[in-house]
């Protein structure tokens, strides 16, 4: 059995007891007759592919939305979309490997769909607005969103552009402290949300952050490898926690079973939400100072390695030149030993001892809230700022290249 196969049977296992409520074909023609006949056919010649990836592929689509008015009559507005769903499609298939990775994606596509339907009203403002799904004859899953006009990963590409062309655009560190605080605690937010539904979003990085250019509001998004909070999954490795990546490094590079197993055992006898804390700090860490992206990515000679090769990372962030210069020193008091400051913050979250990270993000939260208290006027007068802030740029030149290109790196891919 290879290990596409067994990928496929756990997957399906886990979505075993799923019950999504998706619209097929004749179904989705009934439920928007009114606006279009043969809806279906409709969106499939008009949907605009705009990414592919490894497990999926993305569109985007002017979509159709009721609007009932105050005489009761309906009126079709249409809203700006994109659609997520497989890059295969079952003409496609000619042997058994490529039919297990349909069949993959399809899974990962449904546990994607049952995540946003179950979603209480309270914490749907920290993801997109999820539209509706629906599969097509072949039994593909697809899934309809509200599309967004960034990821934060473009204030990551600015400075690697600002490098390659000796341009000066504005990037994250650019922007008023009282901004750089609201991001965070939005980010911060937008994770709480997901936990308190019981799963890890495993993935969390710049590029699964999304926002548009007049408001600091985050949205977390790509919850293809999300997983329970009592199961290990799989993500990014450079913004893993090192015990995690340790884990992952017995398991496919050395093949270490004995070593995979004690390290397991250690790690769910904790809290394994601290893996989706110590990589939101690590990618608010990034969006400060891109730079640092190197030496995360930089690939460990073995399992031991794994934690010396973030000496530098620590050594930098801890120091107060570093905190001085991202203008990280909000703090609830100016009397020693009482205050807590941001930087204290992003430190618990992304800590040398990786014991001491704790997966409580309402605690921190608070710590927050704390500090909003004592600096209100000033992060208030940087979200202000923010809103006549020229963002980097480089996105009024992305925002004016036509439909299509600009959501390329929008919505990441399963």
């Amino acid at each position: 059995m290879t290990p596409a196969h067994l990928t496929l049977i756990i997957l399906i296992l886990t979505n075993a007891c799923i019950a999504i409520n998706c619209k097929s074909k004749s179904q989705l023609n009934k439920a928007y007759e009114g606006f279009s006949k043969n809806f279906y056919d409709k969106i499939t010649k008009n949907k605009r592919n705009i990414g592919n990836g490894k497990f999926g592929m993305v569109y985007e689509i002017d979509w159709p939305i009721k609007d009932q008015n105050e005489q009761n009559k309906t009126k079709w507005l249409t809203k700006n979309c994109v659609i997520k769903g497989p890059n295969i499609q079952n003409d496609q298939v000619e042997d058994l490997e490529t039919y297990v990775k349909l069949q993959e994606m399809n899974e990962l596509l449904k546990w994607e769909i049952d995540f946003f339907q179950k979603l209480p009203e309270e914490a749907r403002l920290n993801f997109p607005e999820f539209i509706d799904c629906y599969y097509d004859r072949d039994v593909n899953y697809y899934f309809v969103m509200e599309k967004f006009d960034f990821s934060l990963d473009e204030f990551v590409k600015v400075v690697k552009e600002n490098k390659q062309s000796q341009a000066t655009k504005a990037k994250f560190s650019d922007l008023p402290v009282g901004a750089k605080f609201l991001y965070l605690k939005s980010m911060m937010e937008n994770v709480l949300a997901i936990h308190k539904q019981g799963r890890l979003h495993n993935d969390i990085k710049p590029e699964n952050f999304v926002g548009m250019t007049n408001d600091i509001k985050t949205r977390l998004i790509d919850f293809g490898l999300a997983s329970f909070i009592d199961d290990l999954g799989s993500g990014t490795p450079c913004y893993y926690h090192p015990l995690k990546l340790q884990y992952h490094w017995y398991r496919h590079v050395s093949h270490n079973e004995e070593k995979m197993l004690n390290l397991k055992n250690q790690i769910l006898k904790n809290d394994q939400r601290r893996f989706d804390v110590w990589s939101l700090g690590l990618t608010f860490i990034i969006l400060v100072d891109p730079d640092l992206l190197d030496l995360i990515k930089k690939t460990p000679t073995d399992a031991e390695d794994i934690k010396k090769r973030l000496n530098p990372l620590f050594d930098k962030i801890n120091s107060e030149e570093w905190i001085k210069d991202n203008k990280l020193d909000l703090c609830t008091s100016k009397v020693p030993f009482f205050k807590v400051c941001l930087k204290d913050i992003i430190l618990e979250m992304v800590n040398k001892k990786e014991q001491n990270v704790k997966g409580d993000l309402e605690a921190l939260l608070k710590k927050m809230d704390d500090i909003y208290k004592q600096n209100s006027n000033v992060i208030e007068s940087g979200r202000v700022k923010y809103e006549h802030f020229d963002l980097f740029q480089s996105l009024e030149k992305i925002l004016t290249q036509g439909k299509g290109s600009r959501y390329e790196y929008l919505i990441p891919l399963i």
